[in-house]
C-alpha cells in the first residue's frame, strides 16, 4: 500500500477508478482516524501528478475512510498511474494487530442518458430549421 514510507505505486487495475475505501480492523479503543481540514499531511489520497487542488474528497465513518475523485474525468486513476494514500491515527496504535480491507470503485456514464439526449438535440435542431426557412 502506498503512503508515507512507501512513496507511490502504480494502479495495477485494467480500468480507471474514481473511488477508494479502506476499512481497518483491530484498532484499540480510543483510536480514531485523523481528519484535519485541509487534509495536508494526515488522511489523504492523491494521484500523480500531485497537486494540492487534486486531493480526493474524504469521508470518514468510524474506522473506515472513503475517498472519491473530485472530478471523475480529470482526477481518476488510470491503469499504471501512480497514486498515494495516507491514513493517520490518533490514540493508541499497534500496527501488529491491525488489518484492513481496501476496495475501489468507478463511475461510468450511464448510456441511457446519452441515448435520450442525442435524439432530443437532433429534434430541436430540425424544428429550428423548419421555423426559419432559408431564402
Amino acid at each position: 500500500m502506498p503512503g508515507i514510507g512507501n512513496l507511490t505505486v502504480p494502479w495495477d487495475g485494467s480500468s480507471f477508478i474514481t473511488g477508494f475505501s479502506i476499512s481497518f480492523f483491530g484498532l484499540p479503543a480510543g483510536t480514531e482516524i485523523i481528519a484535519s481540514d485541509p487534509p495536508a499531511e494526515d488522511t489523504t489520497f492523491e494521484v500523480q501528478p500531485f497537486d494540492a487542488s487534486d486531493v480526493w474528497d474524504r469521508t470518514i465513518n468510524g474506522h473506515s475512510v472513503s475517498f472519491s475523485a473530485p472530478d471523475p474525468l480529470l482526477n481518476r486513476i488510470n491503469p499504471a498511474q501512480d497514486f498515494f494514500v495516507n491514513v493517520s491515527f490518533d490514540g493508541p496504535f499497534d500496527p501488529a494487530g491491525l488489518s484492513f480491507i481496501a476496495e475501489y470503485s468507478m463511475v461510468v456514464p450511464e448510456p441511457s442518458s446519452l441515448t435520450l439526449t442525442i435524439p432530443a438535440i437532433c429534434t430541436l435542431v430540425s424544428r429550428r430549421r423548419r421555423k426559419y426557412p432559408r431564402c
